[in-house]
């Protein structure tokens, strides 16, 4: 059978129509679903031309409107302007009612409560504006005076109320619900002065006829903010439309700048100007036979007025100078406040955590040599327990230096050697340093010999050695200089030094060096030239107290490219007498029985020592608490010949006991013992009549020849 024309063209025609809906509808569609994917974004509106304002036919516009528009179209958002005054504004972002609010000026209290984008939109600064019945020109004409402001604004908060209020003058705030209003507050004589932004005050000033000030400050950034928590998709667009715009000349963001604030809004002349000009014009016209017979009067004026001018000139950069420098030393007073806070806090945590350690250390000390005492010569462990006692030594030490650090520990005064001093330094660096670094000494011929604390000044000695090898990543010299030097009185005046002889320590490497600018503050703490992690910036800040300490001067020599030398300079003493302490002859003898009272919350602490006096003779007593300890003394009071006694204590402490026993029996025998020094609360107690201190870690042999000589007076 054929088929049939006319029916195969109709048939195309339908299948055609088919294929046209259907496309339509899919055009359709994307349209209705772009359109429902746009992102509405409500936006506060308020007065502030011509940052934000709204134009004669009823339109949003100014310079965050027409950036904001330009960043709507290619974001695809939905703009929505809800007009409101500016403390109404805040709080609807606050509230949730707006997502958006432009002009925002950025303080760290708005930080608190709102979210900005990082890349500010412009800046503004704050002017005074005045009645032109009222004479100000200068900070201290605001004294007693009303001055409007807009509710909630940055210049209610700014530094200017700070500044006033530090001088002692008094102002009484106008609050003005829109800009407006507070210009039309002092053209009334409601207010003496409106204080606002540059941009909106010289557009407005002249309209309602005030005086335009030299009082200028509060430079402020502007942004965009959201509610904080909220929208921040908003502020992360805002950012990349402004990051790209601001490295492109002919970019929207330089175009919408330049109609508003190069070609500002016209400006209309209030109609009694024309009038005033017309009277002017006429009496013009009338007096120019009078003109010759004022010029000699308005010359003498103009020249006093002059004078007046270049007075309160000097007058206003005075005050200025004063602001400035009080709030420099406000600065530096808080900075040195927080500095002081921090190092507090840091001596109390060091000077616990040496407490805590320098207990257990006793322990380990302590049992160590007891059962070093009952093992011979050759046995293997002997050696072991010889080395586990070293390292117990060594940790001694070390919480000596954090004790110092924490001003609970003093200095360990003797006569040192300086060689003595950098050679053991030397052999800590050739065991810890990379082999890049070679190490140079120069020690001069003799003895440079000090009195001072030997370990404090070798460990200063090595932060800077530590230092200085940081310092040459790539490897270089190291060198180690000791002589003796001759300072100049107008020197050792200059820096506070004593007469007298002095040893001069040179420590110089080939680092990068510390720039200039930084030399000055590298003894500052926890300030450090490391990159973040390689440093905590207490190295340099503890040498320097202890050379001071030691009577002592450091100074720092540094050259970008070319290195780093540190002077350290520390007086010497001549013919030095061996000053070791006097040791008794007579060695500590055995126990006869004699019971003595241990008094130590560390159940450790007080086995360890009931097992080394009942091998040395004596009948060891524990108590665990000062109540404890009380109970025990009363029901054998007659029976304990002594009380060794720890300061630090839960509940009832060492100086508490102490008073206790000695109402119990007044010629009762203490003797303390504390992590801590003889310094501080051991010292109020030897002053009441305590026997004696010993202070832990400590060795056998001197707890014995302590024990052995008090029982013996």
């Amino acid at each position: 059978m054929g088929c049939n024309p006319v029916r195969r063209i109709a048939g195309l025609a339908v299948w055609g129509c088919r294929v046209c809906i259907t496309l339509i509808a899919v055009v359709v569609l994307t349209v209705v679903g772009s359109a429902s994917e746009a992102v509405t974004v409500r936006v506060g509106l308020y007065e502030n031309m011509p940052k934000v304002f709204t134009d004669k036919s009823g339109k949003a516009a100014g310079i965050f409107i027409d950036l904001l528009d330009e960043m709507a179209i290619k974001e695809e958002w939905k703009l929505v302007y809800v007009p409101c005054e500016w403390p109404e504004c805040l709080r609807a972002l606050e509230d949730g009612r707006i997502d958006l609010m432009p002009d925002v000026a950025y303080s760290q209290e708005r930080d608190e409560k709102y979210d900005f984008h990082r890349i500010q939109v412009a800046e503004s600064w704050s002017h005074v504006y005045s009645n032109s019945r009222v004479p100000i020109a200068r900070m201290s004409d605001l004294n007693g005076r009303r001055v409007a402001l807009l509710k909630e604004s940055i210049q209610e908060k700014a530094m200017l109320l700070r500044a006033l209020n530090g001088f002692g003058y008094n102002v009484t705030i106008v609050p003005a619900g829109s800009i407006e209003e507070s210009f039309r507050l002092v053209s009334k004589g409601s207010a003496d002065a409106v204080i606002t932004n540059h941009l909106i005050g010289d557009l407005l000033y002249q309209k309602f006829g005030l005086a335009k000030t030299p009082i200028v400050y509060n430079v402020v950034s502007l942004y965009y903010a959201t509610a904080q928590g909220r929208n921040s998709e908003l502020l992360e667009a805002i950012d990349r439309h402004l990051g790209g715009w601001i490295k492109e000349p002919d970019s929207p963001y330089y175009k919408t700048l330049c109609r508003w604030v190069e070609n500002p809004p016209e400006q209309v002349l209030p109609r009694y100007v024309f009038w005033i000009f017309g009277i002017i014009a006429g009496l013009l016209g009338g007096a120019t036979g009078m003109i010759w017979l004022l010029r000699r009067r308005v010359a003498a004026r103009t020249m006093h007025l002059a004078r007046a001018n270049e007075e309160l000139h000097r007058h206003r950069e005075h005050l200025e100078e004063l602001v400035n420098e009080r709030t420099r030393e406000l600065l530096r007073t808080q900075e040195q406040l927080i500095q002081s806070q921090k190092m507090e806090a840091v001596g109390q945590l060091a000077g616990g955590i040496a407490h805590d350690f320098n207990n257990t250390l006793a322990v380990v000390l302590g049992t160590s040599e007891l059962i070093l005492g009952n093992l011979p010569l050759d046995d293997p462990n002997h050696t072991r327990l010889c080395r586990v006692i070293k390292a117990g030594k060594r940790a001694k030490d070390l919480t000596s230096r954090l004790l110092t650090f924490a001003r609970k520990e003093k200095l360990e005064i003797g006569y040192t050697r300086i060689r003595d001093i950098l050679l053991d330094i030397v052999d800590i660096l050739l065991s810890s340093i990379t082999k890049k670094i070679e190490i140079h000494t120069s020690f001069s011929e003799g003895d440079l010999v000090i009195l001072g604390d030997a370990n404090q000044l070798g460990q200063a000695l090595l932060n800077i050695c530590i230092n200085a090898c940081d310092a040459m990543k790539e490897g270089g010299k190291l060198r180690l200089d000791a002589a003796p030097v001759y300072l100049e009185d107008d020197f050792r005046d200059a820096n506070g030094l004593k007469s007298g002889d002095y040893c001069l320590i040179q420590i110089g490497d080939e680092g990068r060096g510390i720039p200039a600018d930084m030399l000055n503050r590298i003894f500052e703490p926890f300030f450090t030239t490391k990159e973040k992690g390689d440093g905590t910036g207490l190295g340099l800040s503890v040498t320097e107290g202890i050379v001071k300490m030691h009577n002592g001067l450091i100074e720092v020599e540094s050259e970008m490219g070319k290195g780093t030398n540190v002077k350290v300079y520390l007086p010497t003493v001549r013919n030095p007498h061996d000053t070791g302490k006097a040791e008794s002859d007579e060695s500590p003898r055995r126990g006869n029985r004699e019971t003595i009272l241990i008094v130590d919350d560390e159940t450790d602490f007080t086995d360890m020592m009931s097992d080394f006096l009942s091998g040395e003779g004596y009948n060891p007593v524990a108590a665990n608490s000062g109540k404890e300890a009380l109970d025990i003394f009363e029901k054998c009071r007659d029976d304990i010949n002594l009380v060794l006694l720890d300061i630090m204590m839960p509940g009832m402490d060492g100086g508490e006991v102490f008073t206790a026993l000695r109402r119990i029996r007044r010629d009762v025998r203490v003797v303390l013992c504390s992590g801590f020094s003889v310094e501080g609360k051991a010292r109020e107690i030897m002053n009441e009549g305590a026997c004696a201190f010993i202070q832990k870690p400590y060795d056998i042999q001197s707890l014995l020849k302590t024990i052995s000589d008090v029982l013996r007076k």
